[in-house]
């Protein structure tokens, strides 16, 4: 009797484990911040389980592995955040338990959670997306370009902007095409362009980078970007570099897939009515900026949940000299204008009254805020720290917004949509 039991037992554990660990689980895609993660996730029991270590790695998360308790401890900043023993179905996060729908586990050296699970404790949205079989968690959000200047490019086939470098037209070539099977927005280098097209003159060689929009998100069987779903489609991201030159024609273009990878990180998902802010900061170059820094590239950030434009001037060390600020909300309302001198002995302009000031001011409003006739009043001490009589002196319109004029210069060096 008791062999039949043992056996039995066996039997279920047998069933269990090869519901778990069976060779024909079905795989999911998973997508975090935008970006394909290489491992992939399951569907076991009917509960989609991913691989926790993978996914919070990529979140930003630390992750150890304690492995006589089995224990997974996942910090952030400096703090436990969550800890969760394989094989239980309660998690610890701060002081809350979290009970999981289905117990952790391990394959292939990977411990998986439930999906559930990560949206719970690791504080990030995740959709799912049943009928592809594909996970993703978090959104995509645009990055600032470090390392290099870049302008803005819209790009109308997207919908959005990309930050490119100042000098890309010497390395690619960007090309659109609307319909048919090969519809989307290329990046293509030009040195391989040149190679290929001797050969296989199609028009498309040497291709970087394609930006599609596709009916259903794709599968990342290799390196895949989801950026945001749009006009009922799904904007998708596909490096496109099959191809065999000399070692040194393909570092170079293994060179700019690195580089370009970081340009469509800067993707801004702005539709054509957020023009309108270039169109403010191109006015305030052109009208309210010294001469000879008009041409210099903008530079974007994105700070929480507002924007900023820079325009700079740097020293020989790399310092910067004179700094010009635009300041957005994440609706693209422009909230602030800031000059902004590092060094005291720089001086531009000429020295204006108070009065020509006070137009100035009046002039900034009607051109930029695009009020018909501004009334500007001088108002003593708008900016606290800022003021100085005779010098910084300060306005301020109906709405509440104010100006800080440097009469010395005879500049306007700082707009705030209203007072604190």
């Amino acid at each position: 009797m008791k062999k039949k039991v043992l056996l039995v037992v066996l039997l279920l554990f047998l069933i269990v484990s090869s519901s778990v660990f069976a060779d024909d689980l079905v795989s999911v895609g998973i997508y975090v911040k935008g970006a394909s993660l290489p491992a992939q996730g399951y569907i076991v029991n009917g509960r989609t389980m991913v691989p926790l270590r993978a996914l919070a790695e990529a979140l930003d998360f630390e992750v150890s592995y304690e492995a006589n308790k089995k224990e997974v401890t996942i910090k952030k900043d400096g703090f436990v955040d969550i800890s969760l023993i394989v094989g239980e179905k309660v998690a610890r996060l701060g002081e809350r338990s979290i009970e999981l729908d289905s117990p952790s586990f391990i394959k292939d050296s990977r411990t998986f959670v439930p999906l559930r699970f990560i949206s719970e404790s690791l504080g990030e949205p995740v959709k799912w997306y049943g009928e592809e079989r594909l996970v993703s968690v978090g959104s995509f959000q645009a990055k600032m370009a470090k390392d290099y200047e870049y302008q803005p490019m819209y790009i109308e086939y997207i919908d959005g902007y990309l930050l490119m470098p100042k000098d890309w037209e010497e390395e690619v070539e960007v090309k659109t095409i609307k319909e048919g099977n090969h519809a989307g927005f290329y990046i293509i280098d030009k040195h391989s362009r040149e190679l290929m097209d001797k050969e296989y003159p199609e028009g498309l060689n040497g291709v970087l980078y394609r930006f599609v929009k596709a009916e259903k998100p794709w599968d990342p069987v290799k390196k895949t970007y989801l950026l945001r779903e749009f006009e009922g489609k799904y904007l998708m991201v596909l490096p496109d570099s099959d191809f065999n030159f000399t070692k040194e024609t393909s570092e170079h273009h293994k060179n700019l897939m690195d580089k370009y990878e970081k340009i469509f990180s800067t993707f801004s998902a702005l539709s054509k009515e957020n023009e309108n802010s270039f169109n403010i900061v191109s006015t305030i170059k052109s009208e309210f900026i010294p001469e000879r820094y008009r041409d210099y590239p903008l530079q974007l950030a994105r700070i929480d949940d507002s924007y900023v434009y820079s325009l700079t001037e740097f020293k020989d060390d790399g310092s910067v000299d004179v700094g010009f600020y635009f300041s957005f909300d994440k609706e693209w309302n422009f909230l602030d204008y800031l000059v902004k001198f590092y060094n005291d002995d720089k001086l531009i302009g000429k020295e204006i009254s108070l009065e020509e000031g006070r137009k100035l001011a009046e002039n900034f409003d009607k051109r930029v805020l695009g009020e018909e006739n501004p009334k500007i009043t001088h108002k003593a001490n708008l900016f606290v720290n800022r003021y100085e009589e005779g010098v910084n002196e300060t306005y301020q319109d109906e709405k509440g917004g104010r100006y800080l004029v440097n009469l010395k210069l005879g500049l306007l060096i700082a707009y705030d949509s209203k007072l604190d």
